[in-house]
Formats: C-alpha cells, structure tokens, sequence
C-alpha cells in the first residue's frame, strides 16, 4: 500500500499539507541532531519495491529544529487538500494560488513560453528579485511565500486511453493536470477535471478520467500493475513541459512576528530542504521509473512537443491578459523570460577571468 501521508505531501501534484510553526524550549533528541529514523521515509509500493521518497514537511521540521536548537519547530495540523487554511503554514504546490494570485501561474507551470523549460527557478527567485516580487504578490493575499522544492517536468508521468500525438487528440477527454491548464485546456476542447491526487488511479480505472498527469511514480507503478487490461499509454514529461515550484507559505502575521534573524533562519532551511528534496529526488526517482518501465513493458515516449505547443499558445491570451491587469506578474514575467534568453544564449557566459 502506498503510505498517502509522504506521497501525498511530497509528489501529489495539487496536494497541500498544513501546520502551524510554534516557539518552545529545547527539547527532544531529534530537536539537538539525533538522526531521523530511516524507516519514516521509507514507502512500500508494490512487490519489492522500496520509494524512499521524503516527507517535506518532516525534513523542514527536523532542519528548522536542528537550526534552533529544538526553539522553532512546526506543529503538524492534518493534510488538507485543495482547501488553504489563512491562519495557518502551508505547503502546497503553487498552482493552486493560480485562481487569487496570477505570479503563481509562472511559479505552478504555466507554459508561459515553448522556451520556459530552461527557467532556472531557483537563479530567478535569489539573483533576478523573483523572490520580492513573488512575497509582493503574495502578500496581497495575506502570505510569505518561500520554495521548498520543486516538480521537475522530468519528473512527471502522463497516462491516457488513447495515443496522443497532437492537441486535437485531447479535444472531448476528461483531463485531470495542472488547475493552471485548465482554460488551455478548454480551447483545445479537452474537460478538465479536478481529481484528488491521491484518487488519480481509481477514476482512471473507474472511467472517471482520460487522461491524467502525476508527479507521484507510486502512482504511475500502480497504474503500469494494476490497469495493465487497459493497455494505456505513458508518456514522460508534463503537458506544460514546465516545473512546479513546492511552496511553503506563513501567514504574513506570523512572519512579520518573527525577528530578522528567524526570518533568515527559515529562509535558509526552506533552501536548505529545496536541496535536499532535489537530491532524494534525483537518486530515487529513475529506481522507480525502471519498476514502472518493468511492470508496464514499455519505455514512456516524451508528451509530444506538438500538445506542450498547443497549451502554450492557448495559454498565451490569457498571460497577455494578466499582463494588463497586474504590474507584478507584469514584472515578474518579464524578468522570467530575460533569465530564459540568457539560458538560450550560452555564448554570453563564455569569457575567462584574466587579473590585472
């Protein structure tokens, strides 16, 4: 069985964890550098296969304790799931603040652009002022944003009844992916359908759902064993073709509480635990991805460039749209896209130091 509590916080696309961050004094061996038991981050998910993917917000509490010494720890407040909870922290993947902030379209995988795939989120968010226009945004709504992660495009699997081959072969299908698709999605005559992430298997085998996108490969290996009578398709990579920034979100009240030098603690163990999931990510992902290959008995093509294409210009009157409207997104579109066009010309960054 696969254990819903880490997938659903660590790869369950639209899933959001919450808690609530307390102060307390020093306590417990974890809180002053005891070593985490391996076996929580440990998950079975089928015959003999191990995914020792990482629960998020447990990595983030044990960093915050060991980085105060067991002072600042997070209290864990049950998982919710497509609901956000203003008086409490919240993890969740940023397209699901797409709907009230429109920066969170670029920030949750909005094909902005065919050329996105090559946004160094991170490079924007720490050297391009991404991270003070995104807390601009944000704090409209009563939030500070920080990145605790990401969801490679790399990292997605796409499952349909029938081949794909362009956007026309979408038109009249349930699709369940990313709520910042859903008016492209709509253009091109596909139905976007909202499906719990954790439910993602069931309604495919249940002809709830066509076609469905996750970043969960236990998913994806459940799909490959146990609807292998379907014969559906696989296909790498998400529709956007774009990544899917992992937020971590206070309320602006308890934020602007903390000292400064809180601040920049949790600033760093938010990066801190960004790197560590990238690198728990890359080890485990392509182990799982074999299994998947194995049980299904065939290797997933790319999502063809023809659809990422489709949902991009689709997308693009939308974009324009909120260019008008909002100055942030305005901005914060803006300054993405000069970091892709460095990306492109690589001949930019090809010089050598030479002292004087």
């Amino acid at each position: 069985m696969i254990d819903r509590r880490i997938f659903l916080q660590l790869t369950g696309g639209a899933a959001a964890g919450a808690a609530s961050v307390t102060a307390s004094a020093p306590a417990g061996a974890m809180a002053r550098g005891a070593s985490p038991n391996l076996a929580q981050s440990l998950v079975q998910v089928g015959d003999g296969i191990i995914s020792p993917l990482a629960d998020p917000l447990r990595i983030l509490g044990e960093r915050l304790a060991l980085a105060t010494d067991g002072r600042l720890a997070l209290r864990p407040a049950g998982i919710s799931v497509h609901s956000i909870e203003a008086d409490r922290l919240v993890l969740t993947f940023e397209d699901e603040f797409a709907d009230r902030e429109p920066t969170s379209h670029l920030l949750g995988g909005s094909p902005f652009d065919a050329s996105a795939a090559l946004l160094d989120f991170s490079t924007w968010l720490r050297a391009m002022g991404g991270q003070a226009m995104w807390d601009e945004a944000a704090a409209r709504a009563g939030w500070k944003p920080l990145m605790i992660g990401r969801l490679s495009r790399d990292d997605v699997q796409v499952w349909s009844r029938v081949p794909l081959h362009g956007p026309s072969d979408l038109a009249g299908l349930r699709v369940a992916a990313s709520p910042v698709l859903s008016s492209a999605l709509k253009k091109i005559g596909a139905i976007p359908t909202a499906i719990r992430p954790s439910a993602l298997l069931a309604a495919f085998r249940a002809d709830e759902i066509d076609v469905f996108e996750t970043g969960d490969p236990a998913v994806s290996l459940g799909v490959a064993q146990e609807a292998a009578d379907m014969r559906p398709h696989w296909y790498s990579g998400s529709l956007a073709g774009t990544d899917r920034v992992l937020s971590l979100r206070l309320p602006i009240a308890v934020w602007e509480s903390l000292p400064p030098s809180d601040r920049a603690i949790l600033e760093a163990v938010a990066e801190d635990t960004a790197a560590i999931l990238r690198a728990v990510r890359s080890a485990h992902v392509p182990l799982l991805l074999g299994a998947i290959r194995r049980a299904s008995e065939r290797r997933g093509p790319a999502v063809p460039a023809s659809i990422r294409l489709g949902l991009a210009a689709e997308t693009a009157t939308l974009l324009q749209e909120l260019d008008a409207i909002d100055p942030v997104f305005r901005n914060a579109r803006a300054s993405m896209s000069v970091l892709v066009q460095l990306a492109l010309q690589k001949s930019a960054f090809d010089w050598e130091y030479e002292p004087a």
